[in-house]
């Protein structure tokens, strides 16, 4: 199961604090991949990979979503075999719940928090 940062941890708790149903089964679907990165049947793929962050982790954009209605775009850090969770968004229809609008999206988070 990957680790989670802890300001990314925070972000997923004020996420499910205020997201509705749609959210909540994009959390779900997170949580299944997580599972699935866990047991090796759907480790990150290079399609998913958006370039290198500070120093040797790679970084990848996992966008989980539900109809028109939901997302949660997750990115994730990946040093040797250890993943990690960086920071999370999710919108709601056009809201962007958690953060502020003005915050930065969670790819300029991910980058400023690996390693």
């Amino acid at each position: 199961m990957p680790a989670y940062h802890p300001l990314a941890e925070q972000e997923l708790l004020d996420i499910l604090k205020v997201g509705g149903r749609s959210v909540k089964r994009c959390l779900g679907m997170m949580l299944q991949r997580h599972l699935r990165m866990d047991n090796g049947a759907e480790p990150l793929s290079k399609a998913e990979d958006i370039g290198s962050g500070n120093g040797l982790s790679v970084l990848y954009q996992v966008v989980y979503s539900y109809s028109v209605f939901a997302s949660v775009d997750c990115v994730y850090q990946k040093v040797g075999g250890a993943v990690t969770l960086l920071a999370a968004d999710a919108q709601q229809g056009v809201l962007r719940l958690g953060l502020p609008a003005s915050a930065p999206d969670a790819r300029a988070r991910a980058v400023n928090r690996s390693s």
